[in-house]
């Protein structure tokens, strides 16, 4: 092979990313998410996190965002989510077949889990996540108007009598459908429902237009905790959905009524036609489909076995994806390529040569391409420049950077490279909250599609209008009437603008009267508010984390650095940090030495140092003393803490490695 004399780092890279520069528009997507409970051989629950890695499970853990994470060699996953194990599908393009081509591939998946639990160990399906792609700039208007158009029709199909609602959450690049179990055929159906409606409400809002869609109902809806979005209760339209399934009066806006059959009718026509216009079709998901609409096949809230014969897919074998085929290794003449980390959107590999080592990013829609070049060494002139470079070092440090293929020297931390959740006024937070299946004894939680539903919505007001406000709920979390005003929302300009005027002045408020607000026209961006005070944790016992943290800002008003303080939970040990607001979030960390054991046997001898890594972003505001003041912060804490053990007051003692990350919620103390 033929040596090319140095050359610059940047070159290189040009070079590098003309060769992996995607010739075709790329095809909108799915995805498939399902979570389980697992129960041992007594049926008592088993939390998946602390069996995952002594199972025979097939495939690395190359995601950077999730240290439970197996990517299978197939292209799916496999982690766990809390408690509860996960499967995923990897991102489908949204060809011809592809809904039915997911659900079985979801069904191997499955099979796969299962074959690797322990004799007597079973798993319950209790929650499924359908993602469709979508506008990023887009998504957030897309998530409201989805509420008012098409949440109610995707209730009635996958409903069950037990389940509480549906979440509509706006991720990065793609709206996620948060709703119960489902398996098979319905699955493949539920998901062809999903990409046409998802289709239909991304073309209303680029055009803003309602054409096309049907006609939108007047329902209560509330932000949904722990992730951005909305939160459609069974009783959103004001009564039951279940009790008459598709008798069910609804309310329509701007005026008139309609029987859930209706609107499920109508709502399958704006999908089929969406469909048809984009040449997609899947045959035997849209018989399934199309035989639940006319009611030849009974919805899951209409019989006492939504789960029959008809549900179940027969398992085949898995057709390899470039998800999976990345984690082989290509051993070229003069380096090794192996695969660092992997996300559904990028991928880091590593070029380790016998003089350096150095890194390639691969966005999605450059996977295969790049795979098959490496196979046929069609990489290796391009990639021997850049290791033969001696100067011009190229570091990959921002989530800004995975978009494009490029070559580097250096690679900072996995979670930098991630892509920020999507953050709107109108959303709430809050710590996860799951439903669970043990021994048919249910509890409800948001961990899938179950929001606690800790009190009924309002019935929907005859007039669309976000002036209709009602608290319900332990957090007193508001719910709104999706209407007019919703669909101007989603309709709207840009998405600066369209928050402004949509958001509500106070998601979550311990007050029955809306928070004050500062121009007649409307209060400012939560995220412009003043974050001073001591905010409370919201949602019980936080454990070690702190359940309380005072903020002194550094300024007199709107966002700027604070000093934070605290104590640990339990123990009460000090902690303090300094937060810096950067990119509308505050961020900082701190270490507290809470002991090991805990008082009153504290053993002042034995260390056992927590360090806590704030995420912090403002949800909600107010007017207190004359400025605007932030009366919700939420986001996340990385806690890390090495295992110690020590011996007192006559006992053994163990304080447990910590390594997680958890949703937190903080509220303004009065």
């Amino acid at each position: 092979m033929t040596r090319h004399p140095p050359t610059s780092a940047a070159l290189a890279n040009d070079a590098f990313a003309r060769l992996l520069a995607p010739h075709d528009d790329p095809l909108p997507l799915l995805g498939i998410e399902q979570e389980f409970s697992i129960c041992d051989a007594a049926g008592e629950p088993v939390d998946f996190r602390e069996l995952i890695h002594h199972l025979e499970i097939p495939g690395r853990r190359v995601d950077p965002g999730d240290p439970n994470a197996y990517r299978l060699p197939w292209g799916g996953a496999l982690t766990a989510d809390g408690p509860e194990a996960e499967i995923a599908t990897p991102p489908i393009e949204l060809r011809p077949g592809a809904p039915s081509r997911a659900a079985r591939e979801t069904a191997a998946t499955m099979a796969i889990l299962t074959g690797a639990l322990p004799l007597g160990v079973t798993l319950h399906g209790y929650s499924t996540h359908l993602s469709v792609s979508a506008p990023q700039a887009h998504v957030a208007r897309m998530a409201s108007l989805y509420a008012s158009t098409f949440a109610i029709a995707l209730m009635l199909l996958s409903d069950e009598l037990d389940t509480p609602g549906l979440l509509i959450r706006p991720r990065p690049g793609r709206l996620e459908l948060c709703l119960e179990h489902v398996e098979g055929d319905r699955l493949a159906a539920l998901l062809l429902f999903a990409a046409g409606s998802v289709a239909a409400v991304a073309r209303a809002v680029r055009d803003r237009t309602l054409a096309g869609l049907p006609i939108p109902v007047a329902l209560s809806v509330a932000p949904a905790t722990a992730r951005f979005g909305w939160y459609v209760d069974r009783r959103a339209v004001g009564v039951d959905l279940h009790a008459r399934a598709r008798a069910t009066e609804l309310l329509l806006d701007p005026v008139g009524r309609a029987t859930a059959q209706d609107h499920l009718v109508a709502a399958w026509e704006s999908v089929r036609r969406e469909l048809e216009a984009r040449g997609l079709d899947d045959p035997a998901a849209r018989a399934t489909l199309e035989a639940l609409v006319r009611g030849d096949l009974p919805l899951p809230i209409e019989t006492d076995d939504p789960h029959d014969g008809r549900d179940r897919d027969q398992v085949g074998p898995l057709a390899v994806t470039a998800y999976g085929d990345l984690l082989r290794p290509r051993v070229r003449p003069t380096f090794v390529i192996e695969a660092a980390w992997a996300t559904w959107d990028h991928s880091i590999f590593r070029f380790v040569a016998e003089r350096r080592t150095a890194y390639a990013c691969i966005p999605r829609g450059s996977l295969s391409r790049f795979l098959q070049l490496a196979d046929e060494g069609g990489l290796d002139t391009v990639v021997l420049r850049y290791l033969d470079a001696t100067e011009g070092a190229r570091p990959l440090l921002e989530a800004g950077q995975t978009g494009e293929p490029g070559l580097y020297d250096v690679v900072g931390a996995g979670r930098a490279l991630l892509p920020d959740e999507p953050g709107l006024g109108f959303t709430g937070g809050g710590p996860r909250r799951g439903k669970r299946r043990h021994q048919d004894r249910r509890q409800q939680h948001d961990g899938g599609p179950r929001e606690a539903a800790r009190h009924a919505p309002p019935p929907p007001a005859a007039a669309s209008g976000w002036s209709s406000k009602a608290k319900f709920g332990v957090a007193a979390v508001a719910a709104f009437v999706i209407g007019g005003a919703a669909i101007a929302f989603a309709l709207g300009g840009d998405d600066e603008t369209a928050v402004t005027v949509a958001t509500p002045t106070s998601a979550v408020s311990s007050s029955a009267e809306p928070s004050a607000s500062p121009t007649a026209t409307g209060p400012p961006p939560a995220g412009q508010a003043h974050v001073d005070g001591t905010y409370a944790y919201v949602g019980g016992n936080s454990g070690v984390i702190p359940p309380s943290i005072a903020f002194a800002s550094s300024c007199a008003e709107g966002p700027c650095g604070a000093r934070v303080t605290g104590r640990t939970g339990g123990s009460k040990a000090p902690v303090a940090f300094s937060a810096t607001f950067v990119g509308g979030a505050y961020t900082g960390d701190g270490t507290a030495d809470p002991g090991c054991p805990p008082p009153p046997q504290y053993d002042p001898n034995a260390k056992w140092p927590v360090s806590f890594d704030y995420r912090l972003r403002v949800f909600d505001a107010k007017i207190v003393n004359e400025v605007w003041t932030a009366t919700l912060l939420s986001g996340t804490v990385h806690v890390q803490a090495p295992k110690v053990t020590t011996f007192q007051g006559g006992t053994n003692h163990v304080c447990n490695k910590a390594n997680f990350t958890a949703d937190v919620t903080y509220r303004l103390k009065p």
